[in-house]
């Protein structure tokens, strides 16, 4: 954790891999000894628990060659000071200084003595040295009632504690640097007696050297052990002398919020929201740009609090991450890393006695790495720390092969078992050789260290109580944001990618411009139009809704693949491409015409995305791929247009009114045909698919763009039609069978592989080259023209013992090309002799049968 030329970083991470490595050996050999303190999360509304999420800022600090994380931090109600914000480490180690401790212990000169058992003389080492030494801190674990950060929109922010509880952390009284000889001590380096510093109030950091110590901001618990004799570094605690383990948490892990609109106890990392400030090497590695908005002509930040860390996961956050819907609701965890390693002990709870929330183990996670050269790419999966007090990436032992020919390295989480995970970006990054951030080393074990390149290119969430971590490219925020009547919102390509969590209200739209990126999860009420320019990209996520904004105009990509519920718009226009994933997107009041493509898949790649015209007319003219439901509900109308179709979709349920006068070939394709409503041929064909259901309502001729001679063809499945269909072309059954209970207006054809029942009516003549099966159950099947049975063709009837049998009544002639009648028969008696009628034909009967069977 020191500053330092790209050489010393490298054998630093190296140091504090193997002193990581002892860390766990100790903790697994001890796990016996420790107090076992449950599992859960703290019980919420207890004394000085904030009520909402928290938004603490950091800050990126360049030290020598690299770039830090920094946290300013108040102790006890002191003035706020500065320190590594550090994800890789578990507790919060600040220089003892009684002045700038606001009187805390009683303000004696000495670091005040731990008020938990065995938490004195606590030896935290980053890293191993040779012989007895540790690089690292020595102090006592203390219990601070207060902590202030700065509040983003100004002053402070302050948590409390009841005044039997308290934040634990260590204060702080030497620190033994790698290239320090002897050890720093904090209190002689700040101030001397009366423990006050009035000539000097701003002492100069002892550590960085701008940090006054090392804010540990880990989503893990680790044992660390203190001495019954004091010491001095670099020396450690004799042997014998050593007392039982204390189970050390950060801060961030501590704290719970009680807030009504809360879902998981936990924190998000948000260091991703301004160009890279660690890019010192010229690569262009996402994300680049700002967190700025334009609003009524006018340059907006998104939010004052960047980079920065919010504490508290509304569903809102959460939503930025999960793809599905609240991890507590859904156990596969799609789209999300759980843990592959969870601690047997809570963070402590600094406001009651209860257990606190739930903690991993350090490298608590899996990820996949992969490392690509220009000879080929190798791969590995392994337990891993996200960590930003790393400045480079530290990769597993079993990648070492690849050397430093690496060009280029891709990043993705991993369940325990080391399967892939559905929904979870991957993150890629150019590699170089020397310069930061985007340099590597290898660590001496099959683990990975993803230091601060990885939260430069995601903001990364570290839910405790659903034991899981997500990450995003987008910078989350939930800052809200209000448009104007003057004008609208206005996201460009120079934005990092904007995940929005807060509220987007107002009168005016939003415009994603080519190139930016806004991933929506709030419950939005502006009214305006939203815009989506070619090269833009607009997504609705978890809880999220857009549902006040006046239309989609979408020429670039509207995605709503990650959204937990239906998502329901006014309008949708435009060229683009809409990825709904397997949910649902509703046209509320449509109106215009969508020429692009609505598919599947999204940044959630999965199928089973429906549609649904639920008010107003919505045009179509682009080939659709989406694979679920399109449903038109009463009063609405779907028009295909052009080249449109939704052939894809697995079938229309019709309400309202379908349309497809107005496509350009000689008819448009569907699965299957449910419903009571209208549909509208024109001049064109209705293909049914793989029909399944009932229409009960009107296929006619006409339409938006008018035109007669409609028709229908079924190719495979069974259809019902029951309505009174006045289309005046032809009905094919080409294959499946077509249940006719109601009627059709114009002439009937039944190919080799089709089949035609039912008791309705046909109103022009029938060819039956396939199965033609009359009346059901003894019914009637009524044709007003002629009828004509081919050579192929076969005429099932039922009969009973009771001389009933199902009929074919034919207005015109019958002619009969010989065939086949098959009978079913029915249980009963029958009569040595029996005649049925099966064919009545006003005009005739021609012709006969070549065959007769029964079954």
């Amino acid at each position: 954790l020191r500053p330092g030329i790209v050489t010393t970083v490298l054998l630093s991470l190296r140091s504090r891999w193997a002193a990581r490595r002892s860390m766990q050996r100790i903790a697994t050999a001890l796990v016996g000894l420790m107090l076992v303190c449950g599992v859960g999360t703290a019980a919420l509304g207890q004394t000085g628990m904030p009520t909402q999420s928290t938004n603490i800022p950091l800050s990126y600090v360049p030290v020598g060659s690299d770039y830090r994380l920094a946290i300013n931090v108040g102790i006890n109600g002191g003035p706020l000071q500065s320190y590594l914000f550090d994800t890789g480490s578990p507790g919060f180690n600040a220089a003892w200084n009684p002045a700038t401790w606001n009187g805390f212990g009683g303000g004696t000169q000495a670091v005040p003595t731990s008020t938990i058992p065995n938490g004195n003389n606590v030896q935290f080492c980053y890293g191993t040295g040779p012989g007895n030494s540790c690089r690292g801190y020595l102090g006592n674990i203390v219990q601070v009632p207060s902590l202030s950060f700065q509040n983003p929109a100004g002053g402070l922010t302050t948590l409390t504690t009841p005044a039997s509880g308290g934040f634990q952390m260590t204060a702080v009284a030497a620190d033994n640097s790698v290239n320090q000889n002897p050890p720093w001590v904090f209190p002689g380096y700040f101030c001397n007696s009366p423990y006050s510093c009035p000539s000097n109030p701003n002492p100069v950091a002892p550590d960085g050297p701008q940090f006054y110590g090392i804010f540990g901001a880990g989503d893990f618990t680790s044992p660390q052990f203190g001495c019954s004799v004091a010491i001095s570094l670099p020396s450690r605690c004799p042997s014998g002398s050593e007392t039982p383990p204390v189970s050390v948490g950060s801060v961030l892990g501590q704290i719970s919020v009680a807030g009504s609109n809360i879902a998981a106890q936990g924190f998000i990392v948000a260091a991703n929201g301004q160009p890279n400030p660690g890019n010192t090497g010229g690569v262009s590695n996402p994300p680049f740009g700002t967190a700025s908005v334009m609003i009524g002509g006018s340059v907006t930040p998104v939010t004052n609090c960047n980079p920065c860390v919010t504490v508290g996961l509304t569903p809102q956050l959460i939503g930025q991450f999960a793809p599905v819907g609240l991890p507590s609701q859904n156990p596969a965890l799609p789209g999300l890393v759980p843990w592959a390693r969870t601690s047997s002990h809570n963070f402590v709870n600094p406001y009651g006695a209860t257990p606190g929330n739930n903690a991993s183990l350090e490298y608590g996670a899996n990820f996949g790495v992969s490392l690509t050269t220009p000879s080929g790419t190798t791969s590995t999966t392994s337990i891993t720390l996200l960590d930003t007090g790393t400045t480079n990436l530290t990769l597993s032992q079993s990648l070492s092969s690849v050397g430093l020919a690496a060009t280029s390295i891709s990043m993705v989480g991993a369940t325990p078992a080391g399967a892939t995970i559905p929904g979870l970006p991957t993150t890629s990054a150019s590699l170089t050789q020397g310069a930061s951030p985007y340099s590597y080393a290898y660590a001496p074990f099959d683990a990975n260290i993803l230091g601060l390149p990885f939260f430069m290119q995601n903001s990364v969430m570290f839910d405790l109580s659903d034991r899981v971590i997500g990450y995003t490219p987008f910078f989350v925020t939930d800052a809200p944001l209000a448009t104007t009547a003057g004008g609208p919102l206005i996201v460009s390509g120079s934005n990092v990618p904007l995940g929005l969590a807060g509220v987007i209200s107002g009168p005016g739209g939003v415009v994603v411009g080519n190139g930016g990126a806004i991933q929506t999860s709030a419950t939005n009420t502006y009214t305006g139009e939203t815009s989506i320019i070619a090269g833009g990209m607009f997504l609705v996520a978890g809880p999220g809704s857009i549902a006040s904004s006046s239309g989609v105009v979408n020429n670039g990509i509207f995605d709503i693949s990650r959204a937990w519920a239906p998502i329901s718009i006014n309008t949708l226009t435009g060229s683009g491409t809409t990825y709904l994933g397997a949910n649902t997107l509703v046209l509320t009041n449509a109106s215009g015409i969508f020429s692009g493509v609505i598919a599947d898949s999204g940044a959630y790649p999965v199928g089973g995305g429906n549609l649904t015209i639920a008010g107003g007319t919505q045009g179509l003219s682009g080939a659709n791929s989406y694979s679920g439901a399109t449903t038109i509900q009463s009063g609405a109308q779907l028009n295909l247009l052009g080249f449109g179709s939704i052939a894809s979709s697995s079938g229309l349920a019709n309400n309202g009114t379908f349309d497809i006068s107005g496509v350009t070939p000689t008819g448009a394709g569907l699965q299957a045909l449910t419903g009571s409503g209208q549909v509208n041929l024109g001049a064109k064909t209705l293909v049914l698919l793989n029909a399944n259901g009932t229409f009960s309502g009107v296929m006619a001729d006409g339409g938006a763009s008018g035109g007669t001679g409609g028709g229908l063809l079924l190719v495979g499945g069974s259809q019902t039609l029951s309505g009174a269909n006045t289309y005046t072309g032809q009905t094919a059954v080409a294959g499946g069978f077509l249940n006719l209970t109601g009627s059709i207006a114009g002439n009937a054809l039944v190919g080799s592989a089709g089949s035609l029942g039912g008791t309705g009516t046909i109103g022009g003549n029938l060819i039956n080259a396939g199965i033609v099966a009359p009346g059901g159950s003894y019914g009637t099947l009524n044709v007003s023209g002629s009828y004509t049975q081919a050579v192929g063709g076969t005429l099932y009837t039922q009969v009973n013992a009771a001389g009933q049998a199902s009929q074919l009544a034919v207005g015109g002639a019958a002619s009969l090309l010989g065939g086949t009648v098959l009978a079913g028969v029915g249980p009963g008696t029958y009569g040595a002799r029996t005649t049925y009628t099966i064919v009545r034909a006003t005009g005739g009967v021609t012709g006969a049968y070549a065959s007769a069977a029964s079954t």
